[in-house]
């Protein structure tokens, strides 16, 4: 059972932090989805990007270190129905079924309903869980493996971009 919730955990915050580092990481972008919901003031879009950014990594913090509170698993229920409410009416007006919640991540944009529909499966089961408590380093180990594999992550989509834009002509022997 403490695998289970642990596994549960360092999902919940990967996910979390990925889509926090990909939203920092294109600040202006993220900015520009916010807007086009049409819901908030031009002058509030930067707010809410930040707050969301605070939100995100909250919830990667919270899941990082085993927070023995259900806390946490209210708010990303909350967090995660409001945003599939939002993007089903932005979706209404567009006809269009994809987000910008993970950056250029496609993968992740593609089928945001089901995403979100999966990840409130995943953390309403959590709630069902215990708390595990581990010791402070093994939670701060935990936060870095996660940020120092989606870094790399990050690193290795940007050298295979790097790759294809180089055209046979321009290769030296």
């Amino acid at each position: 059972m403490t695998t289970l919730v642990l596994v549960l955990d360092i999902f919940i915050a990967s996910v979390f932090f990925f889509s926090f580092y990909s939203k920092v990481s294109q600040f202006t972008g993220f900015k520009t989805e916010i807007f086009s919901y049409k819901i908030i003031p031009v002058y509030f879009v930067g707010l809410t990007a930040m707050m969301v950014l605070f939100l995100e990594l909250y919830i990667f913090l919270a899941y990082t270190f085993s927070y023995p509170s259900k806390t946490k698993e209210l708010i990303v229920l909350i967090t995660l129905s409001l945003f599939s409410i939002l993007m089903w009416f932005k979706n209404k007006k567009n006809n269009l079924i994809i987000c910008g919640c993970f950056g250029k991540v496609r993968m992740l944009n593609k089928f945001p309903f089901r995403r979100n529909f999966f990840l409130l499966g995943v953390v309403t089961i959590k709630c069902f869980l215990p708390d595990i408590y581990f010791d402070f380093s093994c939670h701060i180990e935990i936060g870095i493996s996660i940020v120092i594999l989606i870094i790399l992550y990050d690193i290795s989509i940007f050298l295979g971009k790097r790759k294809r834009e180089i055209k046979w002509g321009q290769l030296e022997l």
